[in-house]
């Protein structure tokens, strides 16, 4: 998996209107080959504290995406922000779950592991 992920502070009063903006080009952003999805979020500490990320099933996908005129459009209100946004691209190779959990702790089973349940 492939992920953009951006962290951005609205402008004092435009929190509504850059969540507005962000949704107008996270949408069209699922709907295109290669996405695995794209989430939208602000923090219930600081509600100007915004975080958007988009996830991509290979990196032609997301290469693709940041030359298009979508991401343009994702520039064009990152320029809106207050002070200098962050980006980060993550470039995640491999996952793992429990096995690798039990594998480096040298437990045999976790019983009930998965859904949440850790050796009740």
């Amino acid at each position: 998996m492939y992920q953009l992920a951006l962290r951005l502070k609205s402008r004092a009063g435009k929190t509504h209107e850059m969540l507005q903006a962000l949704r107008s080009v996270m949408l069209p952003a699922e709907f295109e080959a290669g996405s695995m999805g794209c989430s939208l979020s602000a923090r219930v500490d600081e509600v100007d504290s915004l975080q958007y990320r988009e996830d991509w099933s290979t990196r032609e996908d997301l290469e693709r995406e940041i030359r298009s005129t979508r991401f343009g459009r994702l520039l064009a209100v990152m320029e809106c922000a207050d002070g200098l946004p962050t980006l980060e691209v993550h470039f995640i190779s491999e996952t793992q779950g429990w096995d690798y959990i039990r594998h480096l702790r040298g437990e045999a089973d976790l019983t009930g592991a998965g859904n949440g349940d850790v050796g009740r």
